[in-house]
């Protein structure tokens, strides 16, 4: 990134705050949801029951979703100080 744009600088910055505001509010919720459901059939597998494959790999995408967007906002330097320069 040419941290000497102007232009470049304010759509990153425009970038970041949308990631601040909408995607990672939702990848939290999701990952929150997805721990419950995982909470949910471990207590399942504890009483004895079958675990589905339907349920278990969606709850953990969902729960491990704000790590590879976390990633992706580190390599675009959302979290550097030049942004805010």
């Amino acid at each position: 990134m040419d941290w000497s744009s102007r232009p470049a600088r304010i759509s990153r910055l425009k970038e970041k705050t949308h990631f601040d505001q909408v995607v990672m509010p939702l990848a939290y919720t999701a990952a929150g949801i997805g721990l419950l459901v995982l909470f949910w059939q471990g207590i399942e597998l504890l009483e004895g029951n079958k675990a589905n494959k339907a349920v278990w790999i969606p709850a953990l995408f969902f729960f491990l979703l704000p790590i590879p967007l976390m990633l992706y906002r580190w390599l675009r330097k959302h979290y550097s100080r030049g942004l805010h320069a």
